[in-house]
């Protein structure tokens, strides 16, 4: 299996993030059974697929909209729930788990956690970074028609 280390980063940091909210499901089902073996048989994609919410029939392979584990989804409107009942306790509970979240994040990355930002998506993330490049007129920036709609944008 051919690995390069921002493969693996990537990888780990969102397993650390997923493994956080959701322990059981996620690092049973994924990380466990991550062998590209594993993947090569009907039965195993179909045990995957029920991991998600989906459509009957639906063969999703737009990688920019990518679907959530549903044990994710469970986790993630327990705690807007539990926030919403008591929004001054509650947001600071969010933010605790944020915290452990970047934390392993950072160890995963071999980085400092002050050093990650979370955001709600990866279009979301590279927009915060290409609006703060302090570009002045005359620059230019250069992409290619393979990129996703939102970055060019």
């Amino acid at each position: 299996m051919n690995l390069n280390r921002r493969d693996v980063v990537r990888n780990l940091a969102l397993l650390s993030g997923m493994i956080a909210i959701c322990p059981e499901d996620v690092f049973a089902k994924t990380a466990l059974k991550a062998s590209p073996e594993f993947f090569n048989f009907k039965d195993d994609w179909d045990e995957i697929r029920k991991l998600f919410h989906l459509k009957p029939g639906l063969v999703n392979l737009h990688s920019g909209v990518s679907p959530t584990l549903t044990s994710v989804l469970a986790k993630m409107n327990e705690l807007t729930q539990r926030a919403q009942s008591y929004p001054m306790d509650g947001a600071g509970e969010l933010w605790n788990l944020l915290t452990e979240v970047k934390k392993l994040a950072a160890e995963a990355g071999h980085c400092r956690s002050e050093d990650l930002a979370i955001t709600s998506s990866t279009t979301e993330g590279a927009n915060i970074i290409i609006n703060g490049l302090d570009l002045q007129e005359g620059d230019e920036i250069l992409y290619t028609n393979h990129e996703y709609p939102s970055i060019i944008e």
